[in-house]
């Protein structure tokens, strides 16, 4: 059995999301338990899965790298790509380019830092109302979603 197989075999279950209540019944710690289970399954199923990718990815580099077309052309388009950024750059330098140049980067700076409060605004606006959907002055109606990932924590030792 191959690590692909052991992939498909596992077996994912899908649970119902319980609102937390202030008192925890015998159901509600087997349902928390059952819940921390498939996470830690999914946890398991995506380290083996990214395993797996790893292994592939280098098996097709490695294809490109055996390839002795595949690297002439690859040494032409880096010549080309060097040919294009140089003239890129000269043109940047042009003072009318370069003034758009920073215009463009305050402005994308701005809308960045617009969405980021926008985006700290909506869970207040969300707790407070009780409403996942904002209608906006045009009457367009806009869902709030919310995103929530999975990360390591640092032990905050360095080697």
């Amino acid at each position: 059995m191959t690590s692909s197989d052991d992939l498909q075999n596992t077996e994912i279950q899908e649970a119902e999301i319980i609102e937390p209540q202030s008192e925890q019944s015998s159901g509600g710690v087997e349902i928390l338990l059952s819940l921390e289970n498939m996470i830690k399954n999914h946890i398991v199923s995506l380290e083996r899965l990214q395993e797996e990718i790893r292994k592939h990815r280098e098996m097709v580099d490695s294809a490109f790298e055996n390839s002795e077309t595949f690297k002439t052309h690859n040494e032409t388009a880096k010549e080309a790509l060097k040919v294009k950024n140089t003239t890129k750059q000269e043109i940047l330098k042009q003072p009318a380019t370069m003034q758009l140049n920073m215009k463009l980067k305050s402005m994308q700076s701005e809308y960045k830092e617009r969405m980021q409060e926008l985006s700290d605004l909506l869970p207040e606006y969300q707790r407070l109302s009780g409403a996942n959907i904002i209608q906006t002055d045009d009457g367009q109606e806009r869902e709030i979603v919310t995103s929530a990932k999975l990360v390591k924590r640092s032990t905050g030792k360095k080697k």
